[in-house]
């Protein structure tokens, strides 16, 4: 539960962290809301296909705005690069 609520029309730095203890949403470089999926990461293989929605949910819910930067990265960053993410971006975006 909890979370942050978003307001519209203002800008979010948002980054999801997801690793083996679970999924991880910061929001302007702050720990927002965290949760553990209902599936065994370590089932799933490299030869199977996983689906990545950057701004929409399932089915058919899609975000009303833009998205000026998308990274990924090949692990999961800590909470201080996320920070150090989001304080990178702050003034570029009036954060």
């Amino acid at each position: 539960s909890g979370g942050t609520p978003f307001v519209a029309g203002n800008t979010y730095h948002i980054t999801t962290v997801v690793g083996s203890s679970g999924v991880f949403l910061y929001v302007n470089g702050e720990l927002s809301k965290t949760y553990n999926p209902s599936f065994n990461w370590g089932n799933i293989s490299s030869s199977q296909t996983a689906y990545l929605n950057i701004g929409r949910t399932y089915p058919n819910y899609y975000m009303a705005g833009d998205i000026p930067v998308l990274k990924l990265h090949n692990r999961g960053l800590t909470a201080t690069e996320v920070k150090e993410k989001y304080e990178s971006y702050k003034n570029r975006f009036n954060l």
